[in-house]
């Protein structure tokens, strides 16, 4: 079961980075570093691996997404499992997304130095938590948007660039 669940996860983990892709980010998920240009930056064990890291130039955004395939069960209590997890927990969804999120805008020198098509000055990172479906813990999430990968998409195309919250950053 936990073999077919890694599948599952990966799969919908190439699903956002191809839908990234058809708008214009260009990234990768990074497992135990982040590549380019010849060099490596290593990811420390306590951020852990990053679902995608990638560029929108277009609008000089680093874009960092996590990737969570959750149902919408209704049964109170699987809302206190999901609540906890995404949450409350020491160790939440969101507790764990925040450490990546800050190690990105902490390293954010070298990971654009990293792509050479990309020049330095302002970056903005943008962070997003996707889910496989819609769910109530996305309201309930405070530090950055958490949204169903089908609702980002249409969010992203009716704005016609990225369509939430952005940390500025400077690369110079």
């Amino acid at each position: 079961m936990e073999r077919l669940s890694k599948k599952a996860s990966d799969w919908f983990e190439r699903l956002v980075a191809d839908f990234l892709s058809l708008r214009g980010v260009e990234g990768r998920k990074c497992k135990d570093e982040v590549q380019g240009s010849g060099s490596a930056i290593p990811i420390p064990p306590d951020v852990g691996e990053i679902d995608f890291l990638g560029f929108l130039s277009s609008e000089r955004l680093l874009v960092i997404a996590e990737c969570k395939m959750v149902e919408d069960r209704t049964e109170p209590k699987f809302w206190r499992d999901d609540l906890a997890e995404f949450v409350t927990q020491r160790d939440s969804y969101e507790i764990k997304f925040l450490k990546k999120i800050n190690w990105v805008s902490h390293q954010k020198k070298q990971i654009v130095r990293l792509f050479k098509s990309y020049p330095g000055g302002a970056y903005r990172v943008a962070p997003v938590l996707l889910t496989l479906n819609p769910h109530f813990v996305g309201q309930l999430v405070t530090n950055f948007r958490c949204v169903s990968l089908a609702e980002f998409l249409m969010d992203f195309d009716a704005a016609g660039k990225w369509p939430y919250e952005l940390l500025d950053v400077t690369t110079n």
